[in-house]
C-alpha cells in the first residue's frame, strides 16, 4: 500500500540461514546466512503477487546450497559429535607417550572446522596431555622405554641438563624449544622427578600454550566464514607448513 501510494517499486529480499544461526529454543551460535536481493517488483503489482514473489524468491534461497565444504561438514560432524573431547584427550596424551603429532595440529583442525567449540577441545587436549606426561613419567621411573619418534639425542641431552639445572620447572622451555613434551616427561621420569612437581609445572606450560593455540584458531574460525569453501586449501597449506616446521626441527636438534 505505501509502495502504491508512492508510486515506487518494491525490492523483495531472501533470507535463508537464520534458522541456524539461532535456533528455536536454541543458543546464538556462528553460522553462514544468504540474502538474495530479488527483482524489483512495480508499484502496481497485486498483494498477491507481490506474495508470490517473495515466496518463490525465498524458497530459490533456501534451496540454494550455502557454501561450505563437504570437508569441513565431515570433520565438524565428529569435532561436534560426542566423540569429538575423547579424540582430543586421547590425542594429546598419545602424543605424550609416543605420537608423533603434537595436539595442537589436531586443534587447528578441529578450532577452525567447529570455532564453538575451540574451548571444550582445547581443554580436553590439556587434560589428555597432562594425562600421558605423568604416564610417562612413571612408565620411565620403571625403566620402559617407550618409542619415540622425530626425536633425537641431542633433545635427550638438553632436557636432561635442564632437568639438572632446574628440576621440574625445566618444562617451562618445551613450548618454545620444539622438543616434543615426551621428552621431558621421560627424562623426568628417568630423574626422579617428582610426579606433583611435574604436573605442576607441565599444566602451567603446557596450559599456556595448548588454550591459546585452540582459541585463537577458534576465534580464526569464528572470522573466516568466507574460507568455509577452502577449508580442503586451508588443510593442506597446514599439513605442509607443519611438515615444514616439524623438519627444520628435527633437523635442528640433530
Amino acid at each position: 500500500m505505501l509502495a502504491e501510494a508512492a508510486g515506487v517499486p518494491v525490492v523483495p529480499v531472501g533470507i535463508a540461514g537464520t534458522d541456524r544461526l539461532l535456533p528455536k529454543h536454541g543458543r546464538l551460535r556462528p553460522s553462514l546466512v544468504r540474502v538474495r536481493i530479488g527483482d524489483p517488483l512495480p508499484a502496481s503489482t497485486t498483494p498477491d503477487e507481490a506474495r508470490a514473489a517473495v515466496a518463490a524468491l525465498h524458497d530459490r534461497t533456501v534451496a540454494e546450497p550455502l557454501a561450505d565444504s563437504r570437508v569441513r561438514k565431515r570433520v565438524a560432524r565428529v569435532v561436534g559429535s560426542r566423540a569429538g573431547l575423547p579424540l582430543a584427550f586421547v590425542w594429546a596424551g598419545a602424543e605424550a607417550l609416543s605420537w608423533p603429532l603434537m595436539p595442537e595440529l589436531l586443534l587447528a583442525i578441529a578450532c577452525v572446522a567447529m570455532p564453538r567449540r575451540a574451548l571444550g577441545l582445547s581443554v580436553a587436549a590439556l587434560a589428555g596431555s597432562l594425562a600421558g606426561g605423568l604416564l610417562a613419567l612413571q612408565l620411565a621411573s620403571t625403566g620402559v622405554q617407550l618409542p619415540a619418534p622425530l626425536t633425537t639425542d641431542r633433545m635427550r641431552a638438553e632436557v636432561r641438563h635442564e632437568l639438572v639445572a632446574e628440576g621440574a620447572a625445566a618444562v617451562r622451555h618445551q613450548p618454545w624449544n620444539g622438543i616434543p613434551f615426551k621428552v621431558y616427561a621421560h627424562e623426568a621420569g628417568r630423574a626422579d622427578v617428582p610426579a606433583g612437581d611435574f604436573l605442576a609445572a607441565a599444566a602451567r606450560a603446557r596450559g599456556t600454550r595448548t588454550l591459546a593455540v585452540g582459541l585463537a584458531f577458534g576465534a580464526f574460525g569464528f572470522l573466516a566464514h568466507r574460507m568455509r569453501r577452502r577449508y580442503g586449501t586451508y588443510l593442506i597449506l597446514l599439513g605442509a607448513g607443519f611438515t615444514v616446521g616439524l623438519t627444520l626441527i628435527v633437523a635442528g636438534w640433530s
